[in-house]
């Protein structure tokens, strides 16, 4: 469980008694992961690990998240999805609609479009679906 140490009701966001080191520049409401060595990635419908949430803010390389967001409303005004449509992450770990069936190694949704500008995440466990 990471240490867990409490979830805000409002934007359900999961915070860290000890944060999770960064692998790579993590931005705000990017797909992660944690990948084999415990250290934090963007999660993508290619790679081999379960998405826990969308980043709560941005962190360096070799910086420490200390939260994420893994339930509830998300907006972004510059998101244009069709409603009540689920949201899925593609191979370059962008939220799409596209299910990426016929491409991806897996497909992994993370919510469903509430209107063209938020989200509702609902993380589902990955399927795995071809080998890339």
């Amino acid at each position: 469980n990471h240490g867990r140490i409490h979830m805000n009701a409002v934007s359900q966001t999961i915070l860290f008694s000890e944060g999770l080191e960064c692998a790579e520049p993590i931005t705000k409401n990017m797909p992660i992961c944690i990948n084999e060595n415990g250290m934090v990635i963007k999660c993508t419908a290619n790679n081999d690990f379960d998405c826990i949430g969308l980043s709560a803010y941005d962190v360096p390389t070799g910086g420490v998240l200390y939260g994420f967001i893994d339930f509830g409303a998300l907006s972004n005004s510059a998101w244009s999805f069709e409603p009540n449509r689920p949201i899925f992450l593609d191979a370059s770990g962008l939220l799409t609609q596209d299910s990426g069936i016929n491409v991806n190694k897996y497909v992994k949704q993370i919510g469903t479009a509430m209107s063209k500008t938020s989200i509702q995440i609902n993380l589902k466990q990955s399927v795995f679906i071809n080998e890339n």
